[in-house]
């Protein structure tokens, strides 16, 4: 299209009379690169949620791939998660709940056992020292009461160790096992992500190019959007003028429906020149060159791309 349009601008500098009365004008269009939203990877479009000429909003829904197998492997990442997490905590508080409650049942047991035995024994001996017992009774009880304070004692110090945390290499590799399930968790979130194409800026759908059920390749575009803000003049401007425009260049900008006072400044101007229909590179012919200039629009018009204009120096 630029080859065609400075084809086109060539002639007009060449032919039309009285193209040099007044302020220079300088042919062009309107352009914007377009901006195009691709599946990061491939798969079958479940569903295409735009259509052609709809405007959308920054993180607004384009088009969806079929994730089933994505979906199910996140919530598997999730389960694995939860339970890195309650292992972690089990680990940090020691024995669960349940496991606690019976051990401290046991001790109650012990205890009240140790008791019995405590008064069995004195209830003993004071019959020992009336001789009404002999010391094989008064010795098997006390027998029995040093087997109950050692019940005791050892059903205590379970308690303890059951109360206690795991020891610090244990914590750690939990903790370690909680950051590689969710970072996992993070991966596939991130891969069911991708599989949704969404806007990145305000922008108008200019052109969809697949259709619900086709199977797209990663990186393939499937919507094309038109953001205003992108909106610039490209225009064609002689060789011996070339020097006058720089970026930063302030212009104006006429065209059909455009309004008055419509200005952009220069943004490039490319380093290769274009030319009509063959001509000498001579000094005589330098004239027939043209150079690509763009400029672009401060606040974006309420223009379409490929309208053409005619763009001059500000007075």
């Amino acid at each position: 299209m630029d080859d065609f349009l400075a084809w086109l601008t060539g002639l007009v500098l060449a032919f039309v009379p009285g193209h040099d009365a007044g302020p220079p004008r300088y042919l062009g269009y309107l352009e914007a690169d377009l901006v195009e939203i691709a599946a990061e990877q491939p798969g079958r479009l479940e569903e295409v949620l735009v259509a052609e000429g709809e405007p959308v909003d920054a993180g607004h829904l384009l088009f969806v791939l079929e994730d089933e197998v994505q979906t199910a492997t996140l919530a598997a990442a999730e389960a694995r998660v939860k339970a890195a997490e309650a292992s972690l905590e089990n680990q940090m508080s020691g024995g669960r709940e349940e496991e606690l409650a019976v051990t401290r049942q046991a001790l109650e047991r012990a205890r009240t056992d140790m008791q019995l035995a405590q008064q069995n024994f004195d209830r003993t001996a004071k019959l020992f020292e009336d001789g009404l017992v002999p010391r094989a009774r008064r010795d098997q009880d006390e027998a029995a009461l040093s087997a109950a304070r050692a019940r005791v004692a050892e059903t205590e110090a379970q308690l303890a160790v059951a109360q206690l945390p795991a020891r610090s290499a244990m914590i750690e590799a939990a903790r370690a096992e909680v950051q590689v399930a969710r970072a996992e968790r993070e991966r596939q979130a991130l891969l069911l992500d991708q599989r949704r194409g969404k806007a990145k800026a305000s922008a108008i759908v200019d052109r969809v190019n697949f259709e619900a059920g086709e199977v797209v390749g990663s990186g393939q575009p499937v919507v094309a959007l038109y953001e205003p803000d992108r909106l610039e003049a490209r225009f064609f401007v002689p060789e011996p003028v070339r020097a006058t425009f720089s970026p930063g260049t302030p212009v104006i900008v006429e065209c059909d429906g455009c309004g008055d006072g419509l200005t952009a400044v220069v943004t490039r101007i490319a380093n290769e020149a274009q030319h009509t229909p063959p001509v000498i590179y001579s000094r005589e012919e330098r004239a027939d060159l043209v150079y690509l200039v763009k400029a672009r629009f401060p606040e974006a018009p309420d223009l379409r791309p490929g309208q053409p204009v005619s763009v001059g120096l500000l007075p």
